[in-house]
């Protein structure tokens, strides 16, 4: 990884910065000991030891946790419900003030008083312990020069950024945080007072230089936090809103080293989690290749789990990395490759084009890698061409029946052209499409019967007819047969079980490439028509 501010790589796993970093995520402010415990920031140790004693005692016996010392935005439960628990919490975060790291990491991501060891009397401290948000920040601003106040800023900004849940009060939020918290950075009066708090804690096992590699280390803390609260928005698919978090992180105006390392933190868990699941998927795709015969045709269940399952966490980092991102890119190959490799197995074990074109279509867009992506994209040209001459044009669903197409040629009166062969064009069609053709036909024969023996009936019982058509007689038995040629044929001309009727071969795929074959045009250009061969019901 680049330098940041001067940090080298192996300081990222120092014991202040390795502790910085790991409490950077959505719960940096829920799970700071000082915020649980309401004690300062500079509580001597003795005071955090009493603390944690109260705390364990109200946790015994399940009393009210009394308000500590210095109260900011507390936490602590009203009733008596959870306050075992809430105790165990802040004992475990007490705990870990025992080692200077920790503690260092904990006090810079909370609220400083304005003099070392007055919290109790801090004006802005105070406003805040009772509620006054706006006195504090007013109070802090006076005191930006200071370090402190500008730091408070950030603080009670971030804080708030991360709980909000409103999309647009968040990025407002947020926005504002990674500029106060870049101030900060870039604060040395604020630093100084960090390298005095070292040399006060006195503590061999953290040395004054961490405070610069601490401070190096802050905008990936603070750019992190901000990458796990996207990805908890697209786990709950609200992409939109994650997509936005995560590009105000790459335009942040950090070091774009500083981004880089938060990104790839941010991302780390549903790295993780992918990586299992291509692990499992992987164990599964050799099990049944394996087993051999009819194990090897349920390969592609192994695809369809894999991208079902892979599809929703990569779309999440989509939103935090950008295409061209090497863990981005990565990831979906990986996912791809071993999803086309089970595609393939199911392939070689049943040639079923159908499957083959859903599992690719599924596939080609998370591929990244572009040699891949043309594989797929040539493949899938190819497993269309198939199913266009193999699947029926009239469901567009079943196999085509190989007994059951129909068959399209030239015809005049019912006739081919004589003295010559002429090659029919084929429309593939399914045996239940074929059975639906038959029963329109024959429902519009009825059509046609029915019409004319009205028009007969209404005819001969004309008053003084005499059983003979007259004039008036005629035009009836037009009329009733000619609505019963029109039924007929509006009946064989409409969908019947969800196919197509059967005139729909007019717009079958290759027609048009059929009819400009110069033998097909000569044929027309003598009176002859496309229409389905008789033989062919």
């Amino acid at each position: 990884m680049p330098e940041l501010m001067g940090l080298l790589p192996q300081d990222l796993d120092s014991a202040e910065v390795a502790a910085l970093l790991r409490i950077a995520t959505t719960e940096l402010y829920g799970g700071n000991a000082f915020r649980l415990a309401e004690l300062p920031v500079d509580a001597p140790a003795s005071e955090v030891i009493r603390r944690t004693k109260r705390i364990e005692h109200a946790g015994d016996f399940g009393a009210p946790i009394e308000p500590g010392p210095v109260r900011l935005l507390p936490l602590a439960p009203s009733g008596n419900g959870d306050v075992r628990r809430y105790a165990e919490v802040v004992q475990d975060a007490l705990e870990e003030l025992a080692d200077p790291a920790e503690r260092l990491a904990q006090e810079l991501m909370w609220f400083w008083p304005l003099q070392p060891g007055d919290a109790r009397g801090d004006a802005g401290l105070a406003a805040l312990g009772r509620g006054d948000v706006e006195a504090s920040i007013t109070t802090w601003r006076q005191q930006a020069a200071d370090g402190v106040g500008q730091h408070n800023l950030a603080i009670l900004t971030h804080a708030a950024a991360l709980d909000a849940s409103e999309p647009a009060a968040l990025e407002s939020l947020a926005r504002q945080a990674i500029g106060l918290w870049l101030a900060v950075v870039q604060d040395a009066t604020f630093w100084s007072r960090v390298r005095a708090r070292i040399e006060e804690i006195n503590d061999r096992r953290l040395p004054v230089g961490a405070a610069q590699r601490v401070r190096a280390a802050l905008p990936v803390a603070v750019l992190a936090s901000f990458g796990h609260r996207a990805l908890e928005f697209g786990a709950r698919q609200e992409y939109a809103t994650a997509q936005r978090l995560g590009q105000l992180i790459w335009q942040s105006g950090y070091e774009a080293a500083a981004i880089q390392e938060a990104a790839r933190r941010a991302a780390e868990p549903l790295r993780t989690r992918l990586e299992q699941r291509l692990a499992m998927s992987t164990e599964e795709l050799d099990r049944l290749r394996q087993g051999g015969g009819p194990a090897s045709a349920q390969v592609d269940r192994v695809a369809e789990q894999l991208i079902t399952e892979a599809v929703p966490l990569l779309a999440s980092i989509d939103c935090l990395l950008p295409v061209g991102h090497p863990i981005r890119d990565v990831l979906h190959d990986q996912v791809a490759r071993l999803a086309y490799q089970a595609a393939m197995a199911h392939w070689n074990a049943t040639h079923d084009p159908q499957r083959a074109l859903e599992l690719r279509e599924a596939l080609r867009p998370i591929a990244a890698d572009a040699e891949l992506q043309a594989t797929l994209d040539s493949e899938l040209a190819v497993v269309r061409g198939m199913l266009v001459g193999s699947t029926c044009w009239f469901c567009g669903s079943r196999p085509g029946d190989e007994a059951m197409p129909v068959d399209v040629a030239p015809l005049k009166s019912g006739r081919l052209p004589s003295g010559t062969t002429v090659e029919a064009h084929r429309v593939p069609r399914c045996a239940s499409c074929a059975a639906s053709h038959r029963r329109a036909e024959t429902w519009s024969k009825w059509a046609l019967a029915l019409g004319c023996a009205c028009g007969i009936i209404g005819a001969i019982t004309l008053p003084d007819s005499a059983l003979q058509l007259d004039l008036p007689g005629i035009i009836i038995l037009a009329l009733l047969a000619g609505a019963g040629w029109w039924s007929g044929a509006y009946i064989k001309d409409q969908p019947l079980d969800g196919s197509k009727p059967l005139s729909a071969w007019r717009t079958s795929p290759g027609l048009a490439e059929y009819r400009a074959r110069p033998d097909i045009k000569q044929w027309l250009g003598q009176g002859y028509t496309l229409q389905p061969l008789p033989k062919r019901p």
